[in-house]
Parts: C-alpha cells; structure tokens; sequence
C-alpha cells in the first residue's frame, strides 16, 4: 500500500529579501485579506509592496529571519519516521505544501502520481479549523478534482479541534522541557508569568464568513491554562490581530504585556500556540516589545515529539 502524507503550513519567506516579502505578503492579501476587507485588486501589488518594504525593514533591523520553513521539513521528516514506525508496510511518502508561496498544495497534489496512490492524507497545521486557514485547503484540493482527472481514494484531512485536551499535554511538556534547557530552576516558572501568544481572529465576522476559528482557539488556551495553572505565578493570552476587517479578538499580545508588567511580574516567557509550524517572531521583535520591565524569553515551538 502508498500513502501520501501532506503538511500545510502558512509558508513564511525565511529571509528578508524584498521580491519574495512582496510576493508572499501580496498573495495573503489577494487571498486571505479580501475575504475581511474590500480591498480592489488593482492596489493589491502596490500594498503587497509596502507591506514587503516594512517586513524586510524590520526582519533586519531586528536580525530576524523565519525558522517557519525550516520546522515544517522537520517536522515532516518526524512524521515520516513515526509513521513508519507504526505502519512499516506502507510506503509512506511525506510532503510539504504552503498556502502563501512555493510549493503550493495544487503543486505538490500535481506531482502525486494517480496509479501509484492508495491513499492521501492532509494535515493543515493549524489548531482551529477556520475560513482563514483550514478551509483554504479543503478549498484548493476541491479545485484540484474538479480540473483533474486524478482520483484519490480514500482522502482524509486530519482536523484537531477533538484533540484539545492531548495538545494541551504535549505543549506543557514542552513548555516544561524548555524551561529547563533555559537553565530556569523549578522555582521560577512559578514566579513567572506565561503569555500564550495566537493569531487573532474577527469577533463580529463579515457577512460569508462561516467560522472564524475562535471556539477551538480559545479551547486550547483554556486546556493549556489548566494544565500549567500551578506552574506559573499567571497565565494570559496575547491574540496577534489584523488592523482591517472590523472588531478583532482582545486582548492583544502588546496589552496583556503590559497587564503583566502592572502586576510586577519580572520574567515572562512566551509561547505561540495557535500554528503548528510557526513562532510569531514579527511580535518579538516588533512594537509589542518595549524591553523594559525583565526579562522575556520565547519558549520554541515543537510538535510530533
């Protein structure tokens, strides 16, 4: 038996270079952006543009650079291997897609062949099954058979809104075992506080928009609260937002850093769980750090363990 496994991330640039920012930020516009905001497609380019200029701009000045392509190869490679630890009679092949650059899933289904497929499994690799991640997915592979004469069958998309309580272990392990290769004593955590940084979503979505995510998002950080609550003096949730599209999600990360720091809390370590191959670092390096008040550590992401 074949098996084509296929991981779909967001698909960062990991570098600032402007040609490959300006494409990436104009197909999230074109794509993603129009579905909150009405944005004509004639300014597409020249705000792509401009949103590549400032990402570049402050990817350098921060010397920042994605690990987001890198982590999900990685984490392609470990699933290969668990899976051919729990299936060695399947020829597992393990692909990566991205939604906002090269390959595209429409690219990497092109080079399954037909007659050589028993079986495809797709995994977008984010928490909530949304219109602005997940959905992008189902949509394309939908494209894909109606202008192919491939079949493929049976087909799963692995979704993990059923799986919040397991994600939750899995991370505070995590969050524990970093903690410690920070050379953090037991004590500390406890004198620390944790902010769970995600991508926000709308709160009053616009009219066609029928999941924006937020219940499986919001159930997650409630899990992962749970299961660390006596492990860190406080907990809170930082929700990364667009400016367009109408009333977001709060608070964000800038104002729970600040709530933080009203408290007197010195240390906070940060953790972005809402991607499974991602780290929010523009949030690092951006506005909503102001390097004052202690210390603030980025605990890495890590799945498939």
């Amino acid at each position: 038996m074949n098996a084509d496994v296929i991981l779909i991330a967001y698909g960062e640039p990991p570098e600032p270079t402007f040609f490959d920012q300006w494409k990436y930020s104009s197909h999230i516009l074109r794509k993603l952006t129009r579905l909150v905001a009405p944005i004509p497609k004639f300014v597409i380019p020249l705000i792509g543009a401009w949103r590549g200029y400032t990402r570049v701009k402050h990817w350098k000045q921060y010397h920042y650079s994605s690990p987001l392509e890198t982590i999900t190869k990685s984490q392609a490679a470990k699933v290969w291997d668990r899976l051919k630890e729990l299936a060695p009679a399947v020829d597992w092949r393990v692909h990566t897609a991205f939604e906002f650059r090269a390959p595209s899933l429409l690219s990497v289904l092109d080079r399954i062949p037909a007659f050589e497929c028993d079986r495809v499994i797709l995994i977008p690799m984010y928490v909530a099954r949304s219109d602005f991640t997940t959905e992008f997915s189902v949509n394309e592979f939908d494209q894909f058979i109606k202008r192919t004469e491939k079949t493929f069958s049976p087909v799963d998309f692995v979704l993990f809104g059923s799986h919040l309580e397991d994600l939750a272990k899995v991370m505070a392990r995590h969050i524990h075992a970093e903690a410690e290769r920070l050379d953090l004593s037991p004590q500390d955590p406890k004198e620390s506080a944790l902010l769970l940084g995600c991508h926000g979503t709308l709160t009053r979505p616009p009219k066609g928009i029928k999941e924006t995510g937020y219940r499986e998002t919001f159930g997650l950080y409630q899990a992962l609260e749970r299961e660390l609550a006596s492990a860190f003096q406080v907990i809170r949730i930082g929700w990364l937002n667009h400016r367009l599209g109408g009333e977001w999600t709060s608070p964000t990360l800038a104002d729970s850093i600040q709530e933080i720091k009203t408290m007197g809390v010195e240390r906070i370590l940060y953790y972005p769980f809402g991607f499974f191959s991602g780290q929010c670092g523009d949030a690092i390096g951006g506005s909503d750090r102001d390097g004052e008040g202690g210390d603030f550590l980025l605990l890495p992401f890590a799945l498939f363990e």
